[in-house]
């Protein structure tokens, strides 16, 4: 009797548990923010000093000259520190052009705050780890050769957008847009700064692929 019981009490658990899930997600659904530097025309992105390939100081982030630069963007509940911050979605390449400088990434939902949430707290981070595309921040940090930079801290006033919930009770509502927007460098500093020019880098090797090739010739012939 007592484990009849115990069954029937475990699955009124469950099924309380499954209950409260759905009741958690058809009313507060992941909410969206617009991940868009190009919203304010002076938030672009630059290169700055110590970065001896990325041209004269102050040129935008190129993503076609540059394919290993990335931004992502860093977010939290309200009140939150720069340390408390975690990257939502994924890292994203520069666009380039008449574009060059803005990171355009589209919709980015934020898991663990809900629709219509206010005062998130957001950064934009970007970097550049030359030899390799680093899928964050804190992972192209780790590389000798890397250009970082980040934005101020902004706060998300109005409500975080989303799909709506499941019962159409809530509609859905357009990613919030980061407003304020300003633009920030990526400098190579201290060790940073000694990262190889890619082009210095791909001519050195050429000419040591010539010069072997030429010492094989030259065996050859003495043979």
């Amino acid at each position: 009797m007592k484990t009849k019981e115990l069954i029937m009490r475990k699955k009124g658990f469950l099924f309380l548990q499954v209950l409260l899930f759905f009741n958690i997600w058809n009313c507060c659904a992941q909410g969206t923010i617009n991940f868009n530097t190009a919203l304010n025309a002076s938030s672009v992105i630059r290169y700055t000093r110590g970065t001896p390939f990325g041209g004269p100081t102050g040129n935008p982030v190129d993503g076609t000259l540059h394919p290993t630069a990335r931004a992502a963007l860093y977010a939290g509940p309200a009140g939150s520190t720069e340390a408390q911050l975690v990257l939502v979605g994924n890292a994203v390449p520069f666009s380039s052009g008449t574009l060059a400088g803005f990171v355009i990434g589209g919709s980015v939902s934020v898991s663990f705050l809900p629709q219509g949430y206010k005062n998130a707290v957001v950064q934009i981070r970007a970097w550049d780890a030359v030899t390799f595309v680093a899928s964050s921040y804190e992972q192209a940090l780790s590389s000798r050769c890397v250009y970082p930079g980040k934005s101020p801290l902004y706060n998300i006033s109005s409500p975080l957008g989303g799909p709506g919930s499941i019962d159409g009770s809530v509609p859905p509502a357009t990613p919030a847009n980061i407003n304020g927007q300003v633009g920030f460098t990526i400098a190579g500093l201290g060790s940073y700064a000694d990262c190889p020019e890619p082009s210095s880098t791909l001519l050195g090797g050429i000419v040591v692929i010539l010069a072997f090739r030429q010492s094989r010739s030259q065996r050859s012939r003495d043979k």
